[in-house]
């Protein structure tokens, strides 16, 4: 008699159900083979995002933080020689406010990202910004901050109350951290969101037959879920606890295996499991291959929630504390990551830029006040140029 084909799982192609020439595989295994798959494919992706910013962040340490160094060094240079032209040369009103408007903006950089620049630096720097604004201006600044702040304020909770959300921003402090203040702000939506959920919670609607039958499927499905993987990690603990083990060696990678079992139930990794249970069982892991089609279904429905959750730490991989460094040539508004090329062409410019305007300045038969009305001019018409919006 004929032997039958059996199915198996196999490592090369990843954990999948295969066949023998003439196997037959059912709709369920196909369906897992097929989220498998797609899971090794964010898997996949996961190591290729993460070798992508690994290698642009080596790049940021090696080549640009230097370059970004030397042009803060260049800027808080060009600070300190405005600041005192400003007080010791002649200059029309209008060249004045431009030199303020860009000794404020150079500052407020420097102050946000002051790598390259001594603390003593960073001190002489808040005293020129402070400079900038004598206390009757300063006074009418606050005013109009504040007056911008409950603006704001009145207009978010605005929005929020057409949302069917109580949001209450009375008591935030507009002085407080920029960074403070923005959490603060996530902190009260959520929380406003969450409280809205909890009383629609607590008014449920009646329900329809339809609906009750999904919630019961639901609660069935999510029951199995908790059910097969604990079946599955105390089989597989039963067989590799290394206490039941004699064998010395055996029982040091018995207690390798363990912990991996113990941290992958703990986490709901189903694919872990099944790749210990692989390793376990060598290729002939029958365990997977005969197992039912409910419960490979339900393993599907597991498996379909790690691909969500790959997908979610690909996509915040960037916000990871390693990439901190990376992060501040990220634009806030286009998730691309930057280009090297493209960020090193940049600060060569201004850093090439900056540094002939000092070389100017500090030459001994240069005319300043012209170099500093050239500074004030430039930045006059660079302003009016960025402020056209086509």
């Amino acid at each position: 008699m004929p032997k039958q084909p059996t199915n198996k799982l196999s490592a090369q192609s990843g954990l999948v159900i295969t066949k023998n020439t003439a196997g037959v595989l059912s709709s369920a295994q196909i369906a897992f083979n097929k989220v498998m798959k797609k899971l090794e494919d964010e898997r996949v992706k996961h190591q290729r995002k993460q070798k992508q910013l690994d290698d642009l962040m080596a790049v940021v340490i090696r080549d640009i933080m230097p370059l970004l160094e030397d042009l803060n060094r260049a800027n808080r240079d060009l600070v300190f020689h405005v600041a005192e032209a400003m007080h010791g040369i002649k200059l029309s009103k209008k060249r004045i406010n431009s030199l303020k408007d860009l000794v404020e903006e150079l500052v407020n950089e420097l102050l946000s990202d002051p790598c390259g620049i001594s603390e003593e630096d960073v001190s002489e720097l808040q005293k020129i910004l402070e400079q900038l604004h004598p206390p009757e201006d300063q006074a009418l600044l606050d005013a109009e901050a504040a007056e911008g702040f409950d603006f704001m304020r009145s207009l978010l909770e605005s929005v929020a109350k057409k949302s069917g959300l109580d949001l209450d921003l009375s008591d935030l402090d507009p002085n407080m951290n920029p960074a403070d203040l923005e959490r603060q702000m996530e902190e009260r939506f959520r929380a406003a969101a969450a409280a809205n959920h909890s009383r629609k919670q607590s008014r449920p609607r009646k329900q329809t037959k339809a609906q009750k039958e999904k919630a019961a499927m639901q609660a069935e499905i999510e029951e199995a879920k908790k059910r097969d993987l604990k079946s599955l990690y105390k089989q597989l603990a039963k067989a590799l606890h290394p206490d039941l083990e004699t064998d010395a060696s055996l029982k040091d990678h018995k207690e390798v295996w363990m912990k991996r079992l113990t941290s992958a139930y703990a986490e709901g990794n189903l694919r872990e499991l099944l790749q210990i249970e692989m390793e376990w069982l060598g290729e002939e892991a029958g365990n997977l291959a005969s197992a039912g089609d409910e419960k490979l279904k339900v393993y599907c429905a597991v498996l379909k929630e790690q691909i969500a959750d790959m997908k979610l730490r690909t996509n915040s991989l960037i916000r990871e504390p390693q990439y901190g460094p990376l992060r501040r040539f990220v634009h806030p508004f286009i998730p691309e990551l930057p280009k090297p090329a493209g960020i090193m062409f940049d600060l060569k410019n201004d850093l090439q830029r900056q540094t002939k305007i000092l070389k100017g300045l500090k030459a001994e038969n240069s005319n300043p006040k012209k170099i500093i009305e050239f500074v004030a001019d430039n930045y006059w018409q660079y302003m009016n140029e960025r402020s056209i919006p086509f």
